[in-house]
């Protein structure tokens, strides 16, 4: 956990970054995952990284599925996620065996170039 490593601290030292970043996963039981990672950066240094792996999928009060899709630009989604207040039904949580296969694949072939907008990678 952030901070109870030795070396610097987020708050104790000072400024840190933080880099949000999104990837998705079409996995071959067709179901859409969203990785979300957290990365805390100081003097240019990765000290920290925290992933959510989430499923991709809300219903809304006003009957509407909300989810992403590999056709859509990133910021339409992105700016268009609804508030907790308008979801009424949440996709079932990823399980162990999902979260597993996108961060297998998130470390075998985004981890590196993780900063790039990075086209449709199919294996």
């Amino acid at each position: 956990m952030l901070g109870d490593e030795p070396g610097p601290h987020p708050v104790k030292d000072g400024i840190w970054e933080t880099r949000f970043l999104f990837s998705f996963y079409e996995l071959n039981n067709g179901r859409i995952l969203q990785l979300s990672s957290n990365e805390y950066w100081k003097d240019d240094k990765s000290y920290d990284i925290e992933f959510t792996v989430h499923s991709n999928w809300n219903k809304l009060n006003n009957g509407q599925i909300h989810k992403y899709e590999f056709s859509m630009d990133f910021w339409e989604w992105f700016n268009s996620l609804p508030g907790c207040n308008d979801v009424v039904e949440y996709e079932k949580k990823p399980s162990k065996e999902e979260i597993d296969c996108v961060m297998e694949f998130y470390w075998k072939h985004v981890h590196e170039k993780r900063e790039e907008t990075q086209e449709t990678i199919t294996v």
